[in-house]
């Protein structure tokens, strides 16, 4: 309790330092990047997908501002593993749909059929104007998530986010791919 609040005394203080120079802008950011900090939301061993992705599509949200409009269709992608780019599994759709369900809740135009499907989606075509997807890769005790938001028709990088969940027993069910049979033909 004592740890939560000297943060927010401490957030505090930066809020009235910022806002007595004027920064409004750079207020939203460093406030956008505190709140997972603060609550150590990405170092807790204790896996709670729901907080993780809201942490992650808060932050998110702080650098997309003045690029990405409210109203700009956002395509949401399942996250794919690094090391097989077709191969996705429940973790890598259950990430964006949070992210993105969280994104909507900020007021975003989110599109999130594509990541239900289960199946890995290209942007070939797309008529939306941003993206957000990325790549998992699962190790010995963590899964390394990426996530990127893209402008689709130039393929530019609007922002990106870098975090690791610990590998936790129901992170290990989540990141198993569906088995998939091939028919090779002769």
């Amino acid at each position: 309790m004592r740890k939560i609040s000297l943060t927010l005394a401490t957030l505090a203080i930066t809020a009235s330092a910022l806002t007595a120079c004027g920064e409004v802008q750079t207020f939203k950011l460093v406030t956008g990047t505190m709140t997972a900090a603060m609550y150590d939301v990405f170092r807790s061993e204790d896996v709670n997908l729901k907080a993780k992705n809201h942490a992650a599509a808060d932050f998110l949200e702080s650098r997309m501002k003045g690029y990405v409009g409210k109203a700009d269709p956002i395509r949401i992608l399942p996250l794919v593993q690094s090391d097989n780019a077709s191969m996705s599994s429940p973790l890598g759709r259950n990430i964006p749909e949070g992210i993105g369900v969280r994104l909507n809740e900020l007021g975003y135009h989110v599109k999130l059929s594509e990541s239900l499907s289960g199946q890995p989606q290209t942007l070939n075509g797309s008529q939306d104007k941003y993206s957000l997807g990325g790549t998992y890769l699962r190790g010995k005790k963590n899964v390394d998530i990426h996530l990127k938001v893209i402008e689709t028709a130039s393929g530019k990088l609007i922002t990106n986010f870098d975090y690791q969940l610990p590998l936790t027993r129901e992170i290990k069910e989540l990141s198993n791919t569906e088995t998939r049979i091939f028919r090779v033909q002769q």
